[in-house]
């Protein structure tokens, strides 16, 4: 043995022997060549009844074990640091989410199936319930009864791995009865090696209440705006009644009184009375065109079918644009808001027809169903583009007007520009 073990080795093969005449232990030895080999001795007696008949010793090199097991000692020890060196890193990064998710101005949740494993304090705070009650909840318990179903759908198919929204909006009714608007992204993801999602939740009640006056507020924007073109639509009626009966009266009179004076009159005098009788008839068609273009009698009068052909060969024939009308044949049964608000804008699409399209011939054709009725525009002109259109309703009566103004009688637009040009235009309003 080794100086270090001479002694031990000793003392322990005696203490062996004496007890019970057998044993084992490890001892070091050195070779001729200094090198030192790890050694496991082991003695038994020749005879156990008499152990004074000697002692028979066996000498195994256990050099190779003893690497070995110093190997994964030192292994284990290195795993055994690794450890508790990404235990504390775990512990920092748990106690750093912690820390943001319950600092956080959004609701942080977690779940597992079909149970909370995580929520923090502001979903506490959106739902009021209290961090031990929702960790005993259903995800979907406090759900509104409207969005109940989808949001346990979409919960488990995320779990799954299946495609569903990441981001949609979802209506809660909170501890105390209350009906709130909740935004929600969530996506799912590993947790403690089983698949999971990770959601978080913002209170968007504010914004959809703002967002539902909004709305009221455009719909009486719409139905101001309506009222004022009918309104004004309605003082152009009048006033063009009142030219009709009163001013085109009194210079139809005018001119009949100068035709009976002038029967009395020769030479100079009898040429000026025709000179003013000429002003006379010419100030007569112009207040008849006025009155035409102030309101024009036709809607009232005949109806608004007749009126849109009337259009037609006001606006495109008189500008050298071939018109084509394909009229429904009856009385289309509208109330009077809804065929002025119709008039106007198929007399605003005749115009930019002339105005923007270089067209050489425009269609228009009414089509009744069975509760609306299509008024279809239509012509062979350049087209433009659908996106250039401005949202702010600039330019007159104006394709964003239109819309408007049809949307106060319910009815909608739509636009169609095809690529071998031209372009198609329907209105649509139902009739019930």
């Amino acid at each position: 043995p080794t100086a270090d073990d001479y002694d031990y080795v000793g003392r322990e093969k005696y203490r062996q022997i004496a007890k019970k005449g057998s044993g084992t232990v490890e001892t070091r030895w050195m070779r001729k060549d200094g090198n030192i080999i790890h050694i496991l001795l082991s003695s038994a007696p020749l005879d156990p009844s008499d152990q004074s008949k000697g002692i028979m010793a066996t000498a195994l090199d256990i050099t190779d074990r003893k690497l070995a097991e110093g190997k994964l000692l030192s292994a284990h020890a290195e795993l055994e640091h690794r450890v508790e060196e990404r235990t504390a890193e775990l512990r920092e990064s748990e106690e750093k989410f912690r820390t943001l998710a319950e600092t956080s101005l959004a609701g942080i949740f977690i779940y597992h199936l079909d149970k909370f494993v995580y929520v923090n304090h502001m979903i506490e705070v959106i739902t009021g319930y209290s961090r031990e009650e929702l960790l005993e909840m259903r995800f979907w318990d406090f759900m509104h009864p409207d969005f109940r179903e989808m949001a346990r759908e979409r919960g488990f198919a995320r779990q799954r791995g299946e495609p569903v929204p990441e981001q949609y909006e979802l209506k809660i009714v909170t501890k105390d009865g209350n009906e709130r608007w909740v935004a929600v992204y969530a996506r799912s993801f590993q947790f403690a090696g089983k698949q999971a999602a990770l959601g978080t939740a913002f209170d968007v009640s504010d914004q959809k209440a703002k967002e539902a006056q909004i709305l009221i507020y455009q719909d009486q924007l719409r139905s101001l705006a309506s009222d004022l073109t009918l309104t004004e639509e309605r003082e152009r009626r009048k006033l063009a009644a009142d030219l009709h009966d009163h001013v085109i009266q009194m210079l139809a009179l005018c001119r009949i009184k100068v035709d009976a004076l002038k029967e009395s009159l020769k030479g100079i005098q009898a040429k000026a009375a025709d000179e003013i009788g000429a002003v006379l008839n010419e100030a007569i068609d112009y207040s008849r065109s006025l009155i035409s273009k102030l309101s024009p009698q036709i809607l009232y009068s005949l109806g608004f079918e007749s009126a849109v052909g009337w259009l037609g060969e006001e606006i495109l024939e008189k500008n050298g644009i071939r018109f084509q009308y394909l009229e429904h044949g009856t009385q289309v049964p509208l109330k009077e808001d809804a065929r002025i608000i119709l008039f106007l804008a198929v007399r605003e699409l005749l115009f930019n027809i002339v105005r923007h399209a270089k067209a050489h011939e425009a269609r228009v054709a009414i089509q009744e169903t069975e509760d609306s009725v299509h008024i279809i525009v239509e012509d062979d002109g350049t087209g433009f583009d659908v996106s250039s259109i401005p949202a702010n309703g600039r330019g007159g009566f104006g394709l964003f007007n239109i819309r408007e103004h049809l949307y106060s009688i319910g009815g909608q637009l739509s636009l169609e520009c095809r690529r071998d040009g031209g372009t198609r235009i329907t209105i649509t309003v139902p009739t019930r």
